[in-house]
């Protein structure tokens, strides 16, 4: 069960045009997107039932805690549970030029034992004011959500392809890279 985060429980990353608030325990619960004023792709810092998210966190119970690698903004989740140790390792690169897209990389790396994950992909645009579907390709199973000119396309394989997308996945010793 989801609960309200006080603000300090939240890392964030950036790119200089739009910031990303990541919860201590995994979810991503703010993004606007491609600016920082721009509709909400996530608000469930808002409303955790209405507001979307974009949660990574093991089925077991856990610990966490987050980081910066040093100097710079790159985000470290680091969850443990008497099966393994797992980090997601989150950041926004700088966009060079206004042409380029808007671009979250959560990268997730298994250094011990095996554990189970959860990905939750809930998009809610426009602070949840606008119907939001998630579908899932045929060929690639990717999770995509699409609201008149915004496509958001996480790559992790979906079940559930409507209004969200969940996936399962057990990890031991295995790094994978989920572009937003």
């Amino acid at each position: 069960m989801r609960h309200y985060k006080k603000l300090e429980e939240y890392g964030i990353i950036g790119n200089l045009k739009t910031i990303a608030l990541i919860s201590n325990d995994g979810p991503i619960d703010w993004f606007c997107m491609p600016y920082i004023e721009s509709e909400s792709v996530f608000a469930g810092i808002l409303d955790i039932e209405k507001g979307g998210h974009f949660s990574i966190q093991p089925v077991q119970p856990f610990e966490s805690m987050q980081k910066y690698i040093q100097k710079t903004n790159i985000l470290q989740t680091m969850f443990s549970n008497p099966a393994g140790f797992v980090t997601v390792t989150d950041f926004m690169p700088v966009q060079l030029k206004d042409s380029e897209e808007t671009v979250i990389y959560r990268k997730i790396t298994c250094t011990e034992g095996h554990v189970d994950l959860r990905l939750i992909f809930k998009p809610r645009f426009d602070y949840a004011r606008v119907e939001t579907f998630v579908n899932a390709e045929s060929q690639s199973n990717s999770g995509i959500a699409a609201k008149k000119e915004k496509i958001i396309q996480p790559s992790i394989s979906c079940e559930n392809p409507y209004t969200e997308a969940i996936a399962y996945k057990t990890l031991q010793n295995w790094i994978q890279e989920t572009r937003l």
